[in-house]
């Protein structure tokens, strides 16, 4: 009887211990979920759920050429996506709902993008086609996301970016600089605000006073001022 006591009382720490670990998990795992519905709830119907009577995506704003319309059957989460299909040699963009940006600090928007036998016209130069891309409406032309072409299962893509507006607008590209033909799936659009500059920019390159800070891109001079 003596031994069952004293193993009870070494082991009612441990039981303590267990259950703290278990309750810290899972409010960690709840700040995790709360963050990226946070970081996803920026992008008005980020994933195509909501729908009008017309059977059209709310907030988003569908391109007149090509064709543009949600499909039930591919998604990389939930039950849509958003589907752009070229029969022909055309450019299309979907235009997200406005979105709020801080001036001078750094986001990133990233996608998930599934592409059927989708390519560019070849003999189009500069500034060169690209198919299946995502860009802000501020991006000057020589900036967007990589780009997906051919036939390729759902991939996540994003691009990295410094706001120049307080408001701008998420696009979804088939054919961007140029022409492009084939279909394109978009799904799970992200924003979400990037705290460390030094993801976008090598830090030995950044001039910093105090929050301030200046660096040079492409050829741009870029100069954050708090």
């Amino acid at each position: 009887m003596g031994v069952f006591t004293t193993l009870h009382r070494e082991l009612k720490p441990m039981k303590k211990f267990l259950l703290l670990l278990f309750v810290s998990v899972i409010l960690s795992w709840g700040v995790t979920v709360s963050e990226e519905r946070n970081s996803l709830a920026t992008v008005p119907n980020f994933s195509f759920e909501a729908v009008s009577q017309e059977n059209l995506p709310h907030n988003w704003t569908l391109p007149v050429s090509g064709t543009a319309e949600l499909s039930s059957q591919a998604a990389a989460d939930g039950k849509n996506s958003l589907k752009i299909h070229h029969p022909d040699w055309d450019q299309s963009e979907a235009l997200s709902a406005p979105v709020e940006l801080q001036i001078g600090h750094l986001y990133r928007i990233s996608a998930r993008v599934k592409t059927r036998d989708a390519k560019t016209d070849a003999a189009e130069r500069y500034p060169t086609p690209v198919a299946g891309c995502i860009t802000m409406e501020s991006f000057p032309f020589t900036n967007h996301s990589p780009a997906v072409g051919g036939s390729s299962n759902w991939t996540k893509i994003e691009q990295l970016f410094i706001a120049t507006r307080k408001t701008d607008r998420i696009r979804l590209h088939l054919g961007y600089n140029g022409s492009a033909i084939g279909t394109v799936w978009f799904d799970r659009i992200s924003l979400e605000k990037v705290e460390d500059i030094s993801e976008y920019i090598p830090p030995e390159t950044v001039t910093w006073f105090g929050e301030a800070f200046r660096y040079d891109d492409r050829g741009w001079i870029f100069v954050h001022i708090e």
